[in-house]
């Protein structure tokens, strides 16, 4: 196991110089993307009353990028990445300004996972002995099976981002046990654009997680935002496993590190197809709505699922330091995907159990 003091402060200073800059930025652009009409409009199942400027995501991806190179991060490892992250920010941010259809969308989510994972290299050739009987390698379905990841995390990225503090919060989150995960295995070669993007992360924070000191959001990530968050969870997460020495990184520790999401994605869109409804339809079903509608306020909702997040990021630390039989975690982690699909599929009366148990 890797010294952790050696592995994970020594990239502090691109993680703080991205934090401030992204403060700075969004502080003095948000008057005049307000003034320009770049707003996120109340109404429908937007229940926030002020003109919101979505501008996080253009503002975290190309700061986060721009401290990593300066800090010496290698640009030529990660081109197709930065590709596929600049067509997916700048199609969420014509998507905030005009709605793109679901159809064309999908299919631009579908060449960024594929740039990222042919020309990328964004792949693995086995998912470790997940079954305890013994490796379980993908063959021809390797390409195909990471560009199905990469697609499905893009997206459950983007549907979290419903309250505020989520989507921003639970990818803070999940890229810090990411980071901790990847100092202690070795996986060091992305690491000073990992912790860029959570200091960029952490600035947007300060204007969109509700505290004491802020009662609702200023700013939104956008969906040029939340579509980059996935982007840059399946890109990062896939190269820490690859490039971890011996003995590596358990691709069922990454799976922990991004259960809630992937989870909430599945269990939507089974209850969607299940009323023979479009996947990508709107609705009230998402966890934080099921949260939120029960009675909590928006902070506890999302610090609910932002405690949750932490203990996923714990067990991936545990099982990857510690454990050598995976299967018993493998088989929880289906448990907990049953359980939060039949939450999804019961709103209606784990509603009225929250709505109880916050009563009494």
């Amino acid at each position: 196991m890797i010294d952790l003091s050696s592995s994970l402060f020594s990239y502090m200073y691109p993680s703080i110089a991205a934090a401030f800059i992204t403060a700075f930025l969004l502080f003095f652009l948000r008057r005049p993307a307000i003034a320009m009409g770049f707003v996120d409009k109340p109404g429908g199942r937007k229940q926030h009353e002020d003109l919101i400027p979505p501008i996080g995501g253009l503002v975290i991806f190309p700061v986060a990028i721009i401290a990593a190179l300066a800090f010496g991060y290698d640009y030529k490892t990660f081109t197709p990445f930065a590709l596929a992250l600049l067509l997916l920010v700048f199609t969420g941010a014509v998507d905030d300004r005009a709605e793109i259809p679901p159809s064309a969308r999908f299919v631009i989510q579908i060449i960024a996972a594929t740039l990222i994972v042919i020309p990328g290299g964004a792949a693995i050739s086995n998912l470790g002995d997940m079954f305890g009987m013994g490796k379980l390698y993908l063959g021809y379905f390797e390409y195909p099976f990471f560009i199905f990841c990469m697609v499905l995390l893009i997206n459950a990225m983007n549907m979290i981002d419903g309250l505020d503090g989520l989507s921003g919060g639970v990818a803070t989150v999940m890229l810090t046990g990411l980071a901790i995960l990847s100092g202690s295995a070795g996986a060091l070669s992305n690491m000073i654009i990992l912790w860029a993007i959570i200091g960029a992360l952490v600035g947007f924070l300060a204007f969109n997680m509700r505290t004491p000191l802020r009662k609702k959001a200023s700013i939104f990530i956008g969906d040029s935002g939340s579509l980059a968050l996935g982007v840059c969870l399946g890109w990062l997460c896939i190269n820490a496993v690859r490039d971890a020495p011996q003995p590596g990184i358990e691709p069922m520790a990454i799976a922990w590190i991004l259960a809630f999401p992937v989870m909430d994605a599945f269990a939507l869109f089974t209850k969607r197809l299940s009323e023979r409804r479009h996947p990508f339809s709107a609705d009230r079903y998402h966890v934080h709505y099921i949260l939120k509608d029960s009675g909590l306020s928006v902070s506890a909702s999302v610090w609910t699922i932002l405690i949750l997040n932490m203990i996923n990021c714990a067990v991936a630390w545990y099982i990857n330091t510690y454990v050598e039989a995976v299967w018993p975690f493998t088989a929880c982690w289906l448990l907990m995907l049953l359980i939060h699909t039949a939450i999804v599929f019961n709103s209606h009366r784990v509603r009225d159990v929250i709505k109880k148990m916050v009563v009494s």
